[in-house]
């Protein structure tokens, strides 16, 4: 009778360790299945981030920029947009450039920069 007693309350341990171990491992899988999209969008902000900065850089520089660049990666495509106001003055033109990086349908960024060009440099 002693024996069964024991063997009872090992297996009513034997559960709630199973259940525990059930627990524990549902939560870890959620809390990766987070991070796993918490990671991925991450990924997604810097690559606009480095486009965007990209596309800045060349506007400082004095190149030429399209209203719209398609960029491919990893599978994502990111449309680059860059709209440039002008404001002409008496010494020369201030130019304003906002870029804005989709994803889709969705707007992952936006930055923007002015540059001034003196008369004898502007375009």
């Amino acid at each position: 009778m002693r024996e069964s007693g024991r063997t009872k309350a090992m297996l009513c341990e034997l559960v709630i360790v199973a259940l525990f171990l059930a627990l524990s491992a549902m939560t870890l899988l959620r809390l990766f299945a987070a991070s796993n999209a918490i990671s991925r969008e991450s990924g997604a902000l810097i690559r606009a981030n480095i486009l965007a900065q990209d596309t800045l850089e060349r506007f400082t520089a004095g190149e030429d920029l399209p209203a719209r660049e398609e960029y491919a990666f990893e599978g994502e495509t990111y449309a680059v947009l860059s709209d440039i106001q002008t404001e002409v003055g008496e010494t020369g033109a201030l130019e304003h450039c906002t870029v804005t990086v989709l994803s889709g349908e969705e707007t992952l960024l936006e930055m923007q920069t002015a540059c001034y060009r003196p008369e004898r440099s502007a375009p």
